[in-house]
């Protein structure tokens, strides 16, 4: 049983490609948490505002910070966050693909299931 060694090698440069894309996955995972306000986080912040109590004799007596949602501040708010996400699926939708390419071609270079020694 002969080896195509032309197909592993680009069974090889996929598996490559794959690992890559998916890191550039996770990168694209954290700037969707980091500018996102959507998840967990998000919903704890927007409890009620506690009412101002004083807590010493004679302190005084300031108005409550005014309540914003999560990600307000930062600059691009959701938007981005929800373009950090759709990139984030994209490239790991691209890296199963090219993934699944990678061990169908090694399969067909080796005439095998390619996790079989």
């Amino acid at each position: 049983m002969a080896i195509n060694t032309g197909l592993a090698s680009l069974s090889e440069g996929l598996w490559t490609v794959a690992t890559g894309t998916y890191m550039l996955a996770v990168v694209a995972y954290t700037g969707e948490y980091a500018f996102g306000r959507n998840g967990r986080i998000a919903s704890t912040s927007q409890a009620p505002a506690r009412e101002a109590v004083l807590v010493g004799a004679g302190a005084p007596v300031t108005a409550p910070a005014e309540s914003r949602p999560y990600g307000a501040g930062v600059v691009g708010g959701s938007d981005a966050g929800r373009r950090w996400g759709r990139w984030a699926v994209g490239l790991t939708i691209l890296g199963a693909l090219v993934h699944l390419a990678s061990v169908a071609i090694r399969g067909i270079a080796v005439d095998r299931v390619p996790w079989g020694n």
